[in-house]
């Protein structure tokens, strides 16, 4: 019997790292690799590649047991961890607190528990000067039944916020992102100048059929499929994403899922969480955040068709028609095989990959196909109770698992932290998503469209001047991507992690960027974590447009102006109100 890694139960993620390399290190994969190959070789389905590898984990014995991670609630365990949001709490460490209040109630059976952490977590929010978060925590905890005999502390609390409330501004502007440019009438979040072209160089892509100035807003896109990153779910609402950790109440069967609402959560049940709920905890330990978004895909997707023979007969049909993004008329009710259609018809990237790349794909598709037959009844009875429906699965499992790594994106916000240097922002990611628009662009080291998270939607904003015939690129790295790493570490990344070898005019002619005169200045900007006000970020946005419509003036579309872009990025997202809880504690009297 093979010896599984020691893992701590409460380790975070990726649990599945370790068995794989675990499994590397007494050479288990070289066992399949030859059958692999010649199933590839001979054409056969992809679900019989998986069963190879499913039988070679089942006989080692490194399937997870759902049980060993699974986390029950427990009033005991809420109340564990509520005192060490109280640790939290007494060292002034207020975000620290209020995760830890969360997920107390998270884990708590009985509604006092609930109500005690929620009411603790407005204390938080009272000494972070969030007086209108604290409010909301109050009436949350009265509402799950606060004691009687602790009432006295939250109606001074909630007096003390209202008179806070009434010495500041009652009118704050707000910075609403809309396109900047007529849109399709048939798409109407998305510019009406955008078409699809196809080619053998670039594959599939957008091009722009009209001149777009920099700072132009071209497109903003619900994506298909989303998933919260590990770390934020006790501030986020699964659902939604909203960043509202002051009215999140949690799931009644799982401790890992937090609702902003009902309809969240109904939604969620109805999408995805009545499968995901049975094998939360085993899901967060098991798997890497792609994955996870690749296993709420395929959910989606089961569940967007009636059964299994009506399912495979449609995939078949839907290859076939392979239609895209543009296909449809998104102003209609589109059912949800249509939604799910532009997901499907993604492009893979290339070729069959190595034999160890396939081993991994198909030791992924067994993991998730394991957890989904063996402990998500929900799901089996519906949909795994024939070897037909089985192989449906493993197969769309292997798909979307081979597409990962070139389709998703990531939700990020502004975020800061102090070096002796000054405090200097940086991205911090908090979720995973698919987007049937966003997919259809095309990688540069120095692109001409910027990624913004709004809300649960994905901006997509130009930051240089595009001309009528000429293409649209995005980066699938930070801005300072280009300039961090030489040509031959930026292709070495990018084709370790999205399979291509980058022939961008930056990677493929360097020599032309090398030497450009500088004779414009560099931009400046009244931003700072400390003084992220709505006045200054808007300042910082407007001089952050002008300066990048010069620079594609001065250098035309394709030089990279990288801090130019972080500065904008910036200011954008403190306009979209897009910053983690740290900064807007920090600016809770002066945010707007």
């Amino acid at each position: 019997m093979f010896n599984m890694p020691k893992m701590s139960k409460d380790e975070p993620e990726e649990i599945s790292g370790k068995i794989l390399s675990a499994l590397v290190k007494i050479k288990a994969p070289d066992e399949v690799y030859f059958k692999l190959k010649e199933l590839c070789e001979k054409g056969r389905p992809n679900s019989e590649k998986i069963d190879c590898v499913y039988k070679l984990m089942d006989k080692l014995g490194v399937l997870p047991d759902n049980i060993r991670h699974h986390d029950k609630k427990s009033d005991m365990k809420a109340m564990i961890i509520r005192q060490e949001g109280n640790k939290f709490f007494k060292n002034a460490k207020y975000v620290e607190a209020v995760v830890a209040y969360n997920r107390s109630a998270c884990y708590a059976v009985s509604n006092e528990y609930i109500s005690i952490a929620i009411g603790n977590r407005s204390a938080a929010f009272f000494e972070m000067k969030m007086y209108q978060e604290c409010i909301e925590s109050i009436r949350l905890a009265r509402e799950f039944g606060y004691p009687e005999r602790l009432k006295g502390k939250l109606i001074v609390r909630e007096a003390s916020c209202n008179e806070e409330l009434r010495k500041r501004p009652k009118i704050r502007e707000i910075f609403v992102p809309e396109i900047m440019v007529p849109v399709k009438e048939e798409i109407p979040f998305v510019a009406r100048s955008l078409v699809l072209r196809e080619n053998m160089g670039f594959g599939r892509h957008v091009v722009t059929e009209e001149d777009i100035p920099a700072g132009t807003f071209i497109a903003i896109e619900e994506p298909y499929c989303k998933t919260l990153i590990d770390k934020d779910r006790y501030k986020r609402c699964a659902t939604c994403f909203e960043l509202v950790p002051d009215i999140l109440i949690p799931c009644e069967k799982c401790p890992h899922t937090m609702f902003c609402s009902q309809s969240c959560k109904d939604r969620a049940f109805e999408e995805f969480h009545a499968v995901e709920c049975p094998i939360s905890g085993t899901l967060f330990r098991v798997f890497t955040h792609v994955h996870l978004l690749v296993f709420r895909t395929v959910i989606r997707a089961f569940l967007a068709f009636s059964d299994v023979e009506t399912m495979a007969q449609r995939l078949v049909e839907i290859e076939k028609e392979q239609k895209n993004f543009f296909s449809f008329d998104w102003t209609k009710d589109l059912t949800p095989e249509e939604r799910y259609t532009p997901i499907h018809n993604m492009i893979t990237n290339g070729s069959e990959r190595a034999d160890f790349e396939m081993f991994i794909l198909c030791f992924h598709a067994s993991l998730m196909f394991y957890l989904l037959k063996e402990y998500c009844t929900v799901f089996s009875q519906r949909f795994l109770t024939t070897r037909k429906g089985e192989d449906l699965l493993k197969n769309l499992l292997y798909h979307h698992l081979r597409i990962s790594s070139n389709a998703y994106y990531q939700y990020t916000v502004e975020n800061f932290v102090n070096r002796e240097s000054g405090s200097v922002y940086f991205y911090h990611e908090y979720a995973m998503a698919y987007g049937g628009f966003y997919s259809l662009l095309n990688h540069s080291c120095c692109p001409n469209v910027l990624r913004v998270s709004i809300r649960s939607a994905t901006g997509i904003i130009t930051v240089k001047n595009i001309k009528a015939g000429e293409q649209i690129f995005t980066c699938y790295e930070p801005c300072h991507h280009a300039v961090e790493d030489d040509i031959s570490a930026r292709r070495i990344k990018l084709l370790e992690k999205y399979n291509f070898i980058c022939r961008c005019p930056l990677c493929a002619h360097p020599q032309n960027f090398a030497k450009l005169p500088i004779g414009i200045g560099h931009l400046e900007v009244p931003v700072q974590p400390d003084k992220c006000t709505f006045a200054n970020a808007k300042e910082g946005f407007n001089s952050a447009v002008a300066y990048l419509r010069l620079c594609s003036e001065f250098f035309g579309g394709y030089h990279p102006v990288c801090d130019a872009e972080e500065k904008f990025r910036v200011c954008l997202n403190i306009l979209c109100q897009n910053v983690t809880l740290e900064i807007q504690q920090k600016n809770a009297l002066d945010f707007f």
